[in-house]
């Protein structure tokens, strides 16, 4: 499974993580929102949505502290790549 960790400007352990078509985001070892079906990138902020795994809100957002912008240009690559295979309805389960 691909992955993308960082520490966010709070200190957090952040962690995209792809789980077969789909990423899930895990802050501090705990999935907050699996299924992503929305991400985008404002400068170092990552702002995402899709499935709650838990009893908190799907709408989240992470910022990444100066020097980090590969991160935030590869958790985004990242998510357009699951989206391309989401339309064209195939995915590579290797």
């Amino acid at each position: 499974m691909a992955s993308i960790s960082f520490k966010d400007t709070d200190g957090d352990s952040i962690v995209f993580l792809l789980d077969g078509c789909y990423i899930d985001y895990y802050v501090n070892g705990r999935m907050k929102v699996s299924n992503l079906t929305s991400l985008h990138a404002d400068g170092l902020t990552l702002h995402l949505d899709g499935t709650s795994a838990g009893s908190w809100a799907s709408c989240r957002r992470t910022t990444l502290p100066a020097g980090q912008e590969t991160n935030v240009r590869s958790v985004v690559a990242l998510f357009k790549a699951t989206q391309a295979r989401s339309i064209f309805g195939f995915a590579d389960s290797d």
